[in-house]
């Protein structure tokens, strides 16, 4: 998953809470400058405790990650 929303300028919300990142092991650079986004929106089962998460919103205006019931 490492870059895969990066350079999106015009994304300024997301709604990623239907995603399983349970065995995911690198999200390195997933929003990187993404400079329109403000928030993100993940389920109970994103998960970041394998994973690589360096510069993972670097660049980013982002102002709260929400937890999605």
């Amino acid at each position: 998953m490492s870059g895969m929303f990066c350079d999106c300028e015009s994304l300024s919300e997301l709604d990623v809470s239907r995603f399983d990142t349970s065995n995911v092991t690198d999200m390195r650079f997933m929003f990187y400058y993404d400079t329109e986004l403000i928030n993100v929106w993940v389920g109970e089962k994103w998960s970041t405790e394998n994973a690589k998460v360096e510069d993972m919103f670097s660049g980013c205006s982002i102002s709260g990650v929400t937890i999605k019931q």
